[in-house]
């Protein structure tokens, strides 16, 4: 239990959509529909980005049913009751082994896919990416050089 209480590193754009959902007066579209319904329409979006996504099958599977516990919020919970629980839905899914960064772009997706009013941008360089880091040079390899690159007599010309 303790896990849960650990909080989870979020990104600016999920900070903004949790921000969103805290103030918002307008419950989602899906709030109160049919669980049929409302869990298609989320899962669509969930869907269509994972199904190309690279994954193994066995994760696609597993975002899938936090993608479910997603819509099942969004039918059933507003405002500050619904950032408090989505918040606390991607502790328990990022404690079974999930990406936090794939869990938060799933719930912005369904976020901006929901309320196209309230449209969250990603941020420059994307949530999911990691900085560019430079290659570390081998064991025993050597920084080229200028000279290094011509050749040092004219017989090798």
């Amino acid at each position: 239990m303790e896990m849960l209480s650990k909080p989870v590193r979020l990104t600016p754009q999920m900070a903004r959509v949790l921000d969103l959902m805290r103030t918002s007066p307008d419950p989602y579209p899906t709030y109160n529909q049919p669980a049929q319904e409302a869990d298609e329409r989320v899962l669509a979006v969930a869907r269509s980005l994972l199904t190309d996504s690279g994954l193994s099958w066995n994760s696609v599977i597993h975002y899938t049913w936090y993608a479910r516990e997603v819509a099942k919020l969004f039918r059933t919970r507003s405002g500050r009751d619904l950032a408090f629980h989505l918040e606390l839905i991607m502790r328990k899914w990022q404690n079974f082994g999930l990406s936090p960064n794939i869990l938060q772009i799933l719930a912005c997706e369904v976020h901006n896919a929901l309320k196209p009013n309230d449209i969250v941008l990603p941020m420059p360089g994307g949530a999911g990416r990691q900085p560019a880091r430079a290659a570390k040079p081998r064991k025993g390899s050597r920084k080229p050089t200028a000279e290094s690159d011509q050749p040092s007599s004219p017989e090798e010309s």
